[in-house]
């Protein structure tokens, strides 16, 4: 689907004080003020204001979030080593600070603003949560193991994602890296070998 120009460029405005200042903090104001468009244009756009704005922000960030997670994992190396990559590339966001707000962070905030937004953040959620539910998957754990590896994986990205977005320092999400793999060998998992090094 093409979008016009104001569309895209509302979006992005909104997008990038959402992610620097949370949802609350924003007003429709300093939205108007730095896209540079009247207040009709962002109701034609988005006519149900601040809310549906969000919803296209949020469903934009689930968009670029899938596309991320498919870059790296499902590739065909070692599943930890692709999900330890992705939290470093994380890291790296963080370190640059090109965002201070987590994903995971606005989707929170926004969930408890009503009842329409609590529904998207469930759906995205658990949409984001299924990719690393199947990476982890290739492990070849039980159904069951999968599901504990998996939440506790993100239980722990997650926090500590979101301390790291908070204090602007990655070094939490770093540490994280380093003993993911020891919370995969001690479920029984062994990456594969690679040839040359049998």
């Amino acid at each position: 689907m093409k979008f016009s120009k104001t569309y895209v460029n509302i979006l992005n405005v909104a997008k990038k004080k959402f992610r620097s200042h949370g949802y609350s903090a924003v007003g429709i104001g300093e939205i108007l003020a730095e896209s540079g468009v009247s207040r009709s244009s962002l109701y034609h756009f988005f006519p149900g204001g601040k809310e549906e704005l969000a919803q296209a922000v949020l469903h934009n960030i689930h968009q670029e979030s899938i596309s991320r997670l498919e870059s790296f994992f499902f590739q065909g190396r070692d599943p930890v080593q692709e999900i330890c990559s992705y939290f470093l590339a994380k890291a790296d966001e963080i370190d640059r600070g090109d965002n201070r707000v987590s994903v995971n962070m606005l989707i929170m905030e926004t969930a408890e603003m009503s009842p329409r937004l609590h529904k998207l953040a469930c759906e995205i959620t658990d949409s984001l949560n299924a990719y690393f539910y199947r990476e982890i998957e290739q492990c070849g754990f039980s159904e069951e193991l999968t599901c504990q590896v998996a939440s506790t994986v993100l239980s722990m990205s997650l926090g500590a994602m979101n301390y790291c977005s908070i204090t602007g320092r990655s070094s939490l999400l770093r540490n994280l890296v380093q003993q993911l793999p020891l919370l995969f060998s001690a479920n029984g998992y062994r990456p594969p070998v690679s040839r040359g090094t049998a």
